[in-house]
């Protein structure tokens, strides 16, 4: 269930879903997508190197939510927001675009971590 924190328990994911935890103090943020479950356990897709090692290790990667989220916080990005909303909200954890649909989310997710290629905007 959410709140108006926009945290979201692990039970209430689906796939697709664009989710972030903070990270260092809330000093940044890191967003996923779900990928869905395998063998029970939530399965993640996201940019992200192996801990303690150079940035050059970076890849994007399936992991299970445990080892991405580590004991903090899991939030849902929101999408379809009004402006005016997303304005006095953090960067990053709103805006008023809508999502794409889940199909297309997760084939491109995929397709990324496929290919090892990341659109850098």
């Amino acid at each position: 269930m959410t709140n108006g924190y926009d945290n979201i328990d692990e039970c209430d994911l689906n796939p697709g879903d664009h989710i972030y935890v903070y990270k260092a103090m809330f000093v940044y943020s890191h967003h996923v997508i779900v990928a869905g479950k395998k063998s029970g356990v939530c399965q993640i897709i996201h940019f992200t190197g192996v801990e303690k090692k150079s940035k050059s290790t970076a890849r994007i990667r399936m992991t299970s939510l445990e080892e991405f989220k580590q004991g903090c916080k899991l939030r849902l990005y929101r999408y379809d927001h009004p402006l005016s909303y997303c304005k006095n909200k953090r960067r990053g954890t709103c805006c008023p675009a809508p999502s794409d649909p889940v199909e297309v989310v997760l084939r491109r997710a995929r397709t990324y971590r496929e290919y090892d290629a990341v659109p850098y905007f």
